[in-house]
């Protein structure tokens, strides 16, 4: 029996799918590269047998549909990342979200040849396919299968690194769909963008994709696919050099007041020396007569503005309501720009802006920087700072992710003692722990590639 697949039904509000869309389906063998989709021109090839592995492929493409762009040319002009990177990386985002769904891909998603073709790019020292093979099949059942067949063949070549390297890729890419799991099944415009069809949840595709442009570039570079967690590769010379942006601030007027205090106030104490408040003698079980000062500061609060993450004006004043008297400040570099703003305080000293500033860019590219502005404008000592960030600092030219870099930002959060939160829900949710005395606002707290 031929079962129902009716693609026509599936929506996405980034593609704007219209009501009358008409697709063609066909019947396709389970092989890996029968099953596939063409969005634009409503084409959809599957497996129509009643069986948990024809349905998982059903689902596979379906969710391709529903997620993914209908053309990947603006995503490629903006030369982050190329394109066999962005559609393996989107392979991978997909296997993710099924497996989200309550779909098992890592169980039905399979095709034989796989294992066969992971041992002959190993044994063959063929690189690059190596890294394709791992990403191809990241989230499916034979991924395991894989990277066994990869350590046979490396050891037949006499070559153990290739098969570390690989292990270092899986575990990266596990690492970067987990760092942006809150976006990826997003079908929201890109930022401003008036383009309806690049959406937030594929901005998660193209960071992987850079992420395997890397792996692929150093690996040709050097001769060996690069073990991340590992320094061995940056002693060695094969790390492309790398570094952040300059900060570089941009106009955000404070025109705003808003309900918080800050500097110290007087609370009632049980002890002291000069009983100012007599009367709660008589009002007080605790006979609290006596004055302490405490100093009131929401401490210092630094968001990651790039393209991945989302701010609003909304969410300035939640942080505030939470943390009364807080610093709060965003970055998003423009990459490769010089003298172009990527930094705003958008909080200080009792005020707020009534707008969010413009941003130029959507890449992340000065987390250095920005992150030593904030332990310097901690009022004292021990001020809490957090920084609301997903973990993936970048540098400053092309928005790429480095050893170098990460070790730098890893060394500052635990000098700072910081506190790092992967979204904006993350944050509010630890500032009203806080306020309610169940959480500690001295870190170090590591999330990301940066807790590896």
């Amino acid at each position: 029996m031929t079962p129902r697949i009716l693609p026509e039904f599936v929506r996405q509000a980034g593609n704007i799918r219209k009501v009358d869309d008409i697709w063609n389906v066909h019947r396709s063998s389970t092989d890996r590269g029968s099953p596939k989709t063409n969005i634009e021109g409503h084409q959809l090839y599957v497996p129509f047998e009643d069986e948990a592995r024809a349905e998982c492929i059903r689902a596979h493409e379906m969710m391709h549909i529903r997620l993914s762009p209908t053309d990947l040319n603006p995503w490629i002009k903006r030369k982050k990342a190329t394109a066999d990177s962005l559609m393996l990386a989107e392979e991978c985002r997909i296997n993710e979200v099924l497996q989200q769904q309550g779909f098992d891909p890592e169980t039905h998603l399979y095709d034989e040849t796989d294992e066969i073709i992971a041992h002959r790019f190993a044994k063959q020292k063929n690189l690059e396919g190596v890294i394709r093979i791992v990403a191809a099949t990241h989230g499916t059942a034979t991924h395991q299968e894989v990277l066994e067949k990869i350590r046979q063949g490396s050891a037949e070549a006499g070559d153990t690194s290739i098969h570390e390297g690989a292990v270092d890729l899986s575990k990266t890419i596990k690492e970067v769909l987990h760092a942006y799991r809150h976006m990826l099944t997003s079908d929201r415009p890109l930022g401003r963008s008036k383009s309806k069809r690049m959406t937030r949840g594929f901005l998660a595709s193209e960071k992987l994709a850079m992420v395997l442009d890397q792996y692929k570039s150093i690996a040709k570079e050097g001769g060996k696919i690069p073990n991340f967690n590992r320094k061995a590769y940056a002693d060695e010379g094969i790390q492309p050099e790398a570094k952040y942006g300059e900060l570089v601030n941009g106009n955000a007027k404070l025109t705003r007041i808003h309900n918080g205090n800050i500097g110290k106030v007087r609370m009632a104490s049980d002890v002291g020396r000069s009983p100012r408040r007599i009367g709660r003698l008589l009002t007080d079980p605790y006979r609290r007569i006596f004055d302490r000062t405490k100093r009131k500061s929401g401490g210092v609060v630094l968001i990651d503005w790039s393209g991945s993450m989302s701010l609003s004006s909304k969410d300035i004043l939640t942080i505030l309501k939470h943390a009364p008297g807080a610093t709060i400040a965003a970055y998003a570099h423009p990459n490769g720009s010089k003298g172009i703003p990527n930094f705003w305080v958008l909080a200080k000293d009792g005020k707020m802006v009534s707008d969010l500033p413009e941003k130029h860019g959507c890449g992340n590219g000065v987390d250095g920087p920005a992150l030593r502005w904030a332990l310097k404008s901690r009022r004292f000592t021990n001020e809490m700072v957090l920084w609301v960030c997903d973990g993936a600092v970048t540098d400053g030219q092309n928005d790429g992710f480095y050893p170098n870099l990460a070790e730098e930002a890893r060394a500052l959060v635990k000098v700072g003692k910081v506190v790092m939160k992967k979204c904006m829900e993350d944050a509010v949710d630890f500032l009203k722990r806080v306020a309610q005395g169940t959480a500690s606002p001295i870190g170090p707290v590591l999330v990301g590639h940066l807790s590896e």
